[in-house]
């Protein structure tokens, strides 16, 4: 790997574990501005026969706090990680 490929990598793994607490930030604050237009339940899972799971809003600030912000964070602990030899199946 390159010196300026590793930096770009770098650049985006901190862009990516910065921006995911952001925007996480930014869709509760959103989500609480607009508290009450919403209705008491919030559907959060579809099936083919139409809505069959729900929860209250703060479960779904939870849900979707911590899922936009933990996803990102996760992706950069991976991709930092230690590195993983060759398969000898790979065909290098």
């Amino acid at each position: 790997m390159t010196s300026t490929h590793r930096d770009r990598t770098t650049s985006a793994l901190v862009a990516a574990a910065l921006l995911g607490p952001v925007i996480a930030g930014l869709g509760t604050w959103s989500l609480l501005s607009a508290r009450e237009q919403l209705p008491d339940r919030l559907v959060v899972h579809w099936g083919l026969d139409g809505p069959d799971r729900w929860v209250s809003v703060p479960q779904f600030l939870w849900l979707t706090g911590l899922t936009t912000a933990l996803v990102p964070l996760l992706i950069v602990a991976l991709a930092l990680g230690p590195k993983r030899r060759p398969s000898p199946f790979s065909g290098s």
